[in-house]
């Protein structure tokens, strides 16, 4: 795995100074700025449980991004918890799509778990080109242009078939970003298992039957709680239950 190393650059830390640039914030950019460098060298000297804490209260403190969220990651490999690694792959793809170096380190870390993924499709290709927020940026933009423009027409009585075809356009392409926008945040709902195999459960409790089990860095689809277990379904269709610690959310309401 040697292609996992954290990767501070000056964009990183812009990225993450530029909301506290107003006067009166200067101890956050120093307080930032040393957590930062605190978190680069601990990766380097091998102290990844400590970088991975460190790498945790940045986010906690001042948000997500990208390349933090690829050194957690990075962190997470190396300390041999290819789960959480994997993680965190994901959400650092969810903020960039097509980093390069988050899905080839994601790739290499679910190879080394037998988690290879199939080939993408076209279809899969296209949806991933935008992250979750700016295909509903693209939904919201086209329905207000399109109802603009209908309204116009209707309020100016306007009888052109350009316009019309116009129409035709742009409805579809806003039924064409509605269905990228629903299966993007699907992958936001999608949770990821973070300890090692699990026991899929045919129902809530401890002693239940083994349906069959499920290996770390499985991405897997949540559903229904009751109480220390929730409901799952796995990318090949199998339901059932487990401990709600095995599991955590790809999306960012979770840790």
């Amino acid at each position: 795995m040697n292609r996992l190393f954290p990767t501070f650059s000056l964009l990183l830390i812009v990225t993450f100074l530029s909301p506290f640039g107003a006067a009166g914030k200067d101890i956050n950019k120093i307080s930032l700025t040393a957590q930062l460098h605190q978190g680069n060298e601990l990766f380097s000297n091998g102290e990844y449980e400590k970088a991975i804490d460190t790498y945790q209260k940045i986010i906690r403190d001042y948000g997500n991004s990208e390349t933090l969220l690829y050194n957690l990651a990075n962190s997470y490999a190396r300390n041999d918890q290819p789960g959480m690694a994997i993680l965190y792959y994901k959400k650092a793809l969810l903020l960039s799509p097509h980093h390069p170096d988050i899905l080839g380190n994601l790739a290499t870390v679910q190879s080394s778990m037998g988690l290879e993924k199939t080939k993408q499709s076209f279809r899969e290709k296209a949806i991933s080109y935008l992250p979750p927020d700016q295909w509903w940026i693209l939904v919201l933009t086209l329905f207000l242009v399109l109802s603009i423009s209908l309204c116009t027409t209707s309020v100016f009585k306007i009888n052109d078939k350009r316009l019309s075809f116009f129409h035709a356009i742009l409805l579809f392409l806003f039924l064409i970003a509605g269905m990228g926008a629903m299966s993007r945040t699907s992958d936001i709902e999608k949770s990821v298992v973070v300890i090692t195999s699990q026991n899929l459960l045919v129902s809530p409790y401890s002693n239940a039957p083994v349906k069959t089990r499920i290996s770390e860095g499985e991405e897997v689809l949540a559903g229904d709680k009751y109480h220390e277990f929730t409901q799952i379904r796995t990318a090949e269709g199998e339901s059932g239950w487990v401990k709600n610690s095995a599991i955590l959310p790809v999306g960012f309401s979770g840790k």
